[in-house]
């Protein structure tokens, strides 16, 4: 009986050798903060990831402050998502129709005009993403409108 207990325990250790790293070490292939994504620019000091869904095929944007999520959006074209700091300027994502080469926001009144970002390298036939930051508002009668332009400058789509 005893003997069968060291020989589990020796067998035991071994294992936990062999799982520790003692054969070398894994090589980790992702090194991004979010597992699949991929960096396609920057709004100030905060980076926007893009992903495809493998099995769903929908399109995955993230504006992020290193690994903390800010803004996430998913879904098809034409998704428009945004967080809801108003007073500090709303970060503002906007995952777009195929023909949209700018994207326009009328924030209360001031026209802000989002940043195209760089199509990922390990994505075909994504739609383009577009990110920006609004200014401050702390003022009253809060509305907005998102406008999408193609390279001719005609609108293609009101949100």
């Amino acid at each position: 009986m005893k003997r069968n207990r060291r020989a589990a325990l020796a067998l035991f250790g071994a294992t936990a050798m062999l799982l520790t790293g003692c054969t070398g070490e894994v090589d980790n292939q992702d090194s991004t903060p979010f597992r699949g994504f991929e960096r396609v620019g920057e709004v100030g000091e905060y980076g926007v990831w893009y992903d495809r869904g493998s099995e769903t095929g929908l399109s995955n944007a993230i504006i992020a402050d290193g690994t903390h999520r800010l803004v996430s959006c998913l879904g098809e074209p034409v998704l428009i998502c945004y967080d809801s700091n108003r007073e500090g300027g709303q970060l503002i994502l906007v995952i777009a129709a195929e023909e949209t080469e700018s994207v326009t926001v009328d924030f209360a009144g001031e026209d802000v005009e989002l940043e195209l970002m760089d199509e990922p390298e390990n994505e075909d036939d994504t739609p383009p993403v577009f990110a920006g930051q609004a200014p401050p508002f702390d003022g009253e009668d809060f509305r907005w409108n998102f406008y999408g332009y193609d390279a001719d400058g005609e609108e293609l789509w009101t949100r």
